[in-house]
């Protein structure tokens, strides 16, 4: 009997985007709410090159010193990758790599123009 698989609109790549974005809020909150990595949460996440490595999309608390997040999340990747490892029910551990997200910063200038508009 041959299986039939539905598809939901979720690929593999989409599951494991999710679930690392989940667990890695998870070590962030637990292991690194203590200084600039603190002021950042994550708003998303895509798998890419075959489930290599996964790109998650962050946001920063107003006010915050992007440049100095950057650099500390760039360190703080490796130990963060190995906490994911020990967490994730996978063969292959994806690298990981922290992309900034300026959407609310566009909705914010375009809210500014359309209130100039008025």
């Amino acid at each position: 009997m041959k299986r039939v698989r539905k598809n939901l609109g979720y690929s593999r790549g989409d599951k494991v985007a999710s679930s690392v974005q989940q667990h890695i809020a998870g070590i962030l909150a637990r292991d690194f709410s203590e200084g600039e990595i603190g002021k950042v949460s994550l708003a998303g996440s895509e798998a890419h090159g075959g489930l290599q490595f996964v790109r998650l999309f962050y946001h920063v608390k107003e006010g915050a010193d992007r440049a100095k997040i950057e650099r500390a999340l760039e360190a703080a990747s490796p130990k963060i990758r190995r906490e994911l490892g020990a967490v994730m029910n996978q063969k292959f551990v994806p690298e990981i790599r922290f992309v900034y997200d300026a959407t609310l910063e566009s909705a914010a200038r375009v809210e500014e123009i359309l209130e100039k508009l008025k």
